[in-house]
């Protein structure tokens, strides 16, 4: 394993192992595609959830709780953005010599991931609501922060922390509902 130049406890990766797996994806092109398809699918569906979870609580509760489920996660959003900005960690290509299976050329803000942070903040919100769309979303999650990895546009550590981000801000604005 090697470390990274800024090193930073987290940031180790075996660029030696990821390139050779990267070839053998790139030498099975369609396994590239849906490495890249699935990215894409799994940002998507998270993006078209959450107006999704905001349309049933409209229907299904009352407007605090709508007003909650838009402020909070907001927040959040708005904190973890300007923290990944301040931080500005590298990613493992801008530290690395590998090519990302996925298509990415923004430099820095790494960590933690914001697309992981967002999809597990969007299923376990949906968790409160409707268990089964939760649990569809988590396996979604699930799959977007592995992608996200094997597609070298993020460090282990950042999927991981966007995760744990995403599922304490969904737990907090839960646990402020039940003072509405």
């Amino acid at each position: 394993m090697l470390l990274n130049h800024n090193k930073k406890k987290g940031d180790t990766m075996n660029y030696s192992h990821y390139d050779r797996f990267a070839d053998s994806v790139r030498g099975l092109p369609g396994l590239l595609m849906l490495i890249r398809l699935l990215n894409i699918l799994f940002t998507s569906t998270g993006l078209i959830m959450y107006p999704a979870l905001l349309v049933f609580i409209y229907y299904t509760d009352s407007f605090a709780s709508l007003a909650i489920h838009i402020l909070l996660p907001g927040l959040a959003f708005t904190f973890i953005s300007v923290y990944r900005k301040c931080a500005n960690r590298q990613r493992p290509y801008e530290i690395y010599p590998i090519h990302p299976l996925i298509g990415k050329e923004k430099k820095g803000e790494s960590f933690p991931s914001r697309h992981v942070f967002s999809i597990f903040l969007i299923s376990v919100l949906w968790l409160f609501c409707n268990p089964a769309v939760g649990v569809f979303m988590l396996i979604c999650a699930i799959g977007l922060a592995l992608i996200r990895v094997l597609g070298g546009i993020h460090f282990i550590r950042d999927v991981v922390w966007g995760a744990v981000a995403g599922i304490g801000a969904a737990l907090f604005t839960h646990w402020i509902l039940t003072f509405i």
